[in-house]
């Protein structure tokens, strides 16, 4: 007992050790500096990160580009920014958010910030492609919500423009915002999703609750399943009426919808 005592103290303190020199390996990329690695997509601003992993990022997005905005059926894109952060502390200071586990956020259509985390710089770290892919596919909704917004509407200078469609917006359901992101990030783990569906929240009840990050993935598979990946775009257009989109009411699609979860996860 005591031999495997010690040598799972040892074990510990080796990563320990291990945690404390990685740091201290990615310490010296940790110089303010911003450099630059860019496509006909995408232009990623990165600091305290390697090249390699910028490029890793770069090439998680441009791999999803194509077919995310075909299947949602996105008009012309503008180059979109994206701003990669080393540390909470900068990632913070750079969005203006604080006191939060967020990793990511857009900022409109065409740009979005988020904190790369891997071992070297968080005990707990999620995956940066992912992150990267989410906040994407939020430039994405912006992009064809403001765009058909536009279509609609006789307003057409800013800043009158931008304040009717942040008006507009209000109306854009929580959960089906998080729910296509997380759907095509892949962000699927059957344990988390499991653990979310037992405490059978309603999609209202999810759009004010961290569960929709857990259980978003199975919103959008739902759909897919049942009506065909091409509602999923059209739910977008008519801010999540799924009446007016699927003929079932809401009520019904959420019976529906825990029902798919309960058999497949």
């Amino acid at each position: 007992m005591r031999r495997f005592l010690k040598i799972t103290i040892f074990s510990l303190l080796a990563l320990a050790a291990l945690y404390v020199i990685a740091r201290n390996i990615r310490h010296p990329l940790l110089s303010g500096e911003f450099y630059s690695l860019e496509n006909s997509h995408f232009r990623i601003q990165y600091t305290g990160i390697s090249e390699d992993e910028a490029g890793k990022v770069l090439t998680a997005l441009e791999k999803t580009y194509g077919p995310v905005r075909n299947i949602l059926h996105d008009p012309d894109h503008s180059l979109i920014e994206v701003f990669i952060y080393p540390t909470r502390e900068m990632f913070q200071a750079r969005t203006g958010i604080s006191g939060s586990a967020v990793t990511g956020t857009s900022r409109g259509p065409t740009a979005f910030h988020m904190l790369y985390t891997d071992w070297l710089n968080s005990f707990l770290p999620t995956d940066p492609e992912q992150i990267a892919v989410h906040e994407f596919v939020h430039c994405v909704q912006l992009n064809i919500l403001i765009e058909q917004f536009r279509a609609n509407t006789t307003v057409t200078e800013d800043p009158e423009f931008s304040e009717a469609f942040e008006q507009r917006f209000t109306e854009y359901p929580q959960w089906l915002w998080e729910s296509v992101s997380t759907y095509y990030a892949g962000e699927e783990n059957v344990i988390s999703i499991r653990y979310a569906a037992g405490h059978g929240q309603s999609l209202e009840e999810l759009s004010t609750d961290n569960d929709i990050y857990l259980l978003g993935y199975t919103v959008i598979a739902y759909v897919k399943e049942q009506w065909g990946e091409e509602k999923v775009g059209e739910l977008i257009r008519n801010y999540g009426d799924t009446e007016r989109v699927l003929d079932v009411t809401q009520e019904n699609f959420e019976t529906g919808w825990k029902k798919y979860v309960d058999e497949n996860y």
